[in-house]
């Protein structure tokens, strides 16, 4: 059984790499549209699944009220921010859309909250709960979503970037998986949100990402060159986020009561089981190379 989840996972963990590679290099009409577009069908379905983490019952109704538990606005609609980012990077740069479709999304559900927390008994006993709630859902994974779409759109290197973050963060996890099945059986039960989770695994990926980070940047033709340094800052940054991402994602679906957040994905379960790690690892990375404008990095 152990060898065929590895497979199922190898499998998969290359695919994913393979595919963005074609999305970004083949596909790059109109600004990387077809990117921005699997963003948003990532965001779309990852969102639905958080919705049903957050809410296990909205998709029944209740009997006595008649209503189903649900955000205080549509689980669809936070994915409009990537339709923001990609129009930010590409027609109206001036305009910071992304904050400002943020920080609407954010008042739009304040203003909803007034509205029906009043029918709550007792009233507006729930809105903070509410709110939380409904703010997480804008946040993740819809809002992190855009820094992919922001890293794609760094002038010339964007879609290099993109193929560097897939590799590594999928190779992060296709380490820690390997090496917990192989040596941490010891070590398992220490991260209690996650008990099947072992240390050695994640140092196996601590140790195996800033490696893959520093050779990818050698063989991959047309990668800017980092420092070594560099390099082995940067993989070992995104194997630290990867892992955290993993671990609050299973603190999401303990808190849902749910073991998988969907089926989509063969190998894996659903997108969110996916992409929990790149999630958290996607908006770190974008900002070290944007905001330090690599000066820490390059040679």
């Amino acid at each position: 059984m152990a060898i065929k989840n590895i497979y199922k996972r190898i499998v998969t963990t290359f695919t994913w790499p393979v595919l963005i590679f074609f999305i970004v290099y083949k596909w790059t009409f109109l600004n990387n549209l077809m990117f921005t577009i699997f963003m948003f069908l990532t965001s779309i379905i990852a969102s639905y699944e958080m919705q049903l983490i957050l809410y296990p019952k909205s998709k029944r109704i209740n009997k006595e009220t008649g209503d189903r538990e649900l955000p205080l606005i549509p689980f669809w609609l936070p994915s409009t921010l990537i339709v923001a980012s990609y129009l930010e990077y590409t027609m109206t740069k001036d305009i910071s859309l992304v904050q400002f479709c943020l920080m609407s999304l954010i008042v739009l559900s304040f203003f909803v909250e007034v509205i029906k927390g009043a029918g709550e008994t007792p009233m507006f006993s729930n809105s903070i709960v509410n709110i939380a709630k409904t703010v997480l859902l804008i946040v993740y994974p819809s809002y992190i979503c855009t820094f992919p779409v922001m890293l794609v759109n760094i002038a010339g290197d964007g879609p290099l970037y993109i193929l560097m973050l897939y590799t590594l963060v999928f190779g992060n996890d296709i380490a820690c998986y390997i090496f917990g099945i192989l040596f941490g059986k010891t070590s398992r039960g220490i991260f209690k949100v996650s008990p099947n989770k072992s240390v050695v695994g994640y140092l196996g990926g601590l140790v195996i990402t800033p490696v893959l980070s520093y050779y990818f940047m050698k063989i991959v033709p047309g990668m800017p060159q980092f420092s070594p340094t560099g390099c082995v800052f940067l993989g070992f940054l995104i194997a630290l986020t990867a892992d955290i991402g993993d671990l609050v994602e299973s603190a999401f679906k303990r808190a849902g009561g749910v073991k998988d957040s969907g089926w989509i994905i063969w190998g894996r379960g659903g997108v969110l089981d996916s992409f929990d790690s790149f999630l958290n690892s996607a908006p770190i990375f974008c900002l070290c190379l944007t905001q330090w404008n690599l000066g820490l990095l390059q040679m």
